[in-house]
């Protein structure tokens, strides 16, 4: 660094930019990527222009109006990719001025128009597009509704598009599909919003070759009517898809066709009414499976053990998802304790198992994911065995009501746990957080509503020197002193702590990865 006059730093444009690069992946690798780019600018006028220059992507406030858009381009001259809240139509039109646009997400655009989204169509350049909530809400009534009709012609002239999702934007029949068929670079497709989709549209999709995957489905947890069994034979000219979600469909038996998938490695049946053994049964054929999720299918209550029998041939499963399933018992646990590649399982509301169910999971020694959130009859035994899954990284264990603080003293086995929320364990005390407090490698912890925590029992945090993140919202012996009393003993400036008032878990609640 050089140094004139009295003393005043001017030599900071002739810093190498890898030193700057290299301070952001540093920090980056503390979960503090933003804030680093945001500390990175802060350093000098000649940096902030660097990294204006290296910035790829942007996310605007939502306040950002067309005008604000506009001037964006001469500021940060590198930018290819976009995400943006609440634009209008005017914002749209803007976008024109980013030559080399490639990556564009909208979201929650409920003022937007017809004219709105031909400016869409221009966008030419782009290559990843992410539609999310175009719906308008009149005062005659509480549903949300869409005026836009030519949502899916518009999208038909980005034939450059690689990365398709639309999600309750606008419903899509035999006709929006048809139109999509001009997008032969596709590799990716989701449609959430296909109420009126029946067999003759989803055929027209074969002419998508490249797709690896496509996810249809109604949203909001609707119900898709018109794909049923025989609209799986249909997708089955589509011979390259690794990956197929069916949310909310009412298909089973059609299932039977899927080993005609030879790439297939993933499956996505979350909300299907119908999906029972015959369906579990049909995946059972594609042994190279490895993602299955069946997510409160038929609303939780009619997947049963035997129907769950067949998903053991699947050896290679990876991840398995079989949240609110109420029905499965241990038995089902025995099951599932035979697919030992298993590295992700969510059993959330799985109120049926319980300790001996648990114990039936301690052969899955290359878990890093377990979610037992909900499952009421997990007591201080049960944990237990959760401890002795020590390649976990993430335990979601939320309302545990016959947990208490010998089950948490389990956890400190869990050498490499990284997030765990245990919010909503009513049993959870200041000697529970003791426990807790002894799993040093832990970046978030959730304890929001453990009613019976105090300011003095956060002291038995000060340890978590790597803790990035914290939920205290509802905790109702913990107060503001409390937090910065740990904030002080932690060190760590980063530290984000949510909460204690239940508005700001309310409020930022989307933010935080435990759901």
């Amino acid at each position: 660094m050089h140094a004139e006059g009295d003393g005043v730093a001017v030599g900071w444009r002739h810093l190498d930019i890898d030193l700057l690069h290299g301070v952001c992946d540093a920090l980056a690798s503390r979960l503090a990527c933003p804030r680093a780019l945001k500390a990175a600018r802060r350093v000098s006028r000649h940096w902030e222009a660097a990294v204006n220059a290296h910035l790829t992507h942007l996310c605007p406030p939502s306040e950002v109006d067309a005008r604000g858009l506009r001037a964006l381009p001469g500021k940060f001259g590198s930018v290819t990719g976009l995400r943006l809240r609440d634009v209008t139509d005017e914002g749209l039109a803007a976008l024109g001025v980013f030559p080399g646009l490639k990556a564009l997400r909208l979201e929650y655009c409920r003022r937007v128009t017809e004219g709105g989204i031909g400016a869409l169509g221009r966008l030419t350049t782009l290559a990843d597009l992410r539609l999310l909530d175009f719906r308008a809400y009149t005062r005659r009534s509480s549903r949300a509704a869409c005026a836009i009709q030519t949502g899916p012609q518009v999208l038909s002239r980005l034939v450059g598009l690689a990365h398709l999702d639309v999600e309750l934007c606008w419903p899509f029949a035999d006709g929006g599909l048809l139109c999509l068929t001009a997008l032969t670079r596709l590799s990716f497709l989701r449609l959430l919003g296909c109420d009126a989709v029946t067999v003759e549209g989803l055929a027209s999709l074969a002419r998508l070759s490249r797709l690896e995957s496509l996810e249809l489905g109604a949203g909001l947890h609707g119900r898709c009517g018109g794909i049923t069994n025989a609209s799986a034979q249909v997708l089955t000219a589509l011979r390259g898809l690794r990956h197929i979600g069916l949310v909310g469909c009412a298909i089973d038996g059609g299932l039977q066709c899927a080993a005609e998938w030879p790439n297939l490695t993933s499956v996505d049946l979350s909300d299907c009414p119908a999906v029972r053994g015959v369906g579990i049964r049909g995946l059972s054929a594609i042994p190279a499976l490895r993602e299955v999720r069946l997510r409160r299918t038929l609303k939780a209550h009619l997947l049963s053990d035997d129907d769950l029998t067949p998903i053991t041939s699947l050896t290679s499963l990876t991840l398995l998802d079989l949240a609110d399933a109420r029905k499965l018992s241990n038995r089902s646990m025995a099951t599932v304790g035979g697919l030992t590649s298993l590295r992700h399982l969510a059993l959330q509301g799985c109120n049926n198992v319980d300790d001996l169910g648990v114990e039936c999971l301690t052969t899955l020694q290359g878990l890093q994911y377990l979610d037992i959130g909900m499952v009421w009859a997990i007591s201080d035994r049960g944990m237990r065995h959760v401890g002795s899954l020590q390649g976990l990284t993430f335990l979601r264990a939320s309302g545990l009501l016959g947990v208490g603080d010998p089950g948490f003293r389990h956890l400190l086995q869990l050498k490499s746990l990284r997030y765990l929320a245990v919010n909503a364990c009513p049993r959870m005390s200041n000697v529970g957080l003791q426990y807790i407090g002894g799993i040093t490698s832990l970046t978030l912890l959730d304890l929001a509503c453990c009613t019976s925590l105090t300011n003095s029992g956060l002291e038995h945090l000060a340890g978590l020197s790597s803790l990035m993140e914290l939920n205290l919202a509802a905790c109702q012996g913990i107060d503001s002193a409390g937090v910065q009393q740990l904030q002080t003993l932690v060190g760590n400036e980063d530290l984000l702590v949510m909460g204690p008032s239940l508005l700001s878990y309310l409020g930022r609640s989307g933010s935080f990865p435990f759901r």
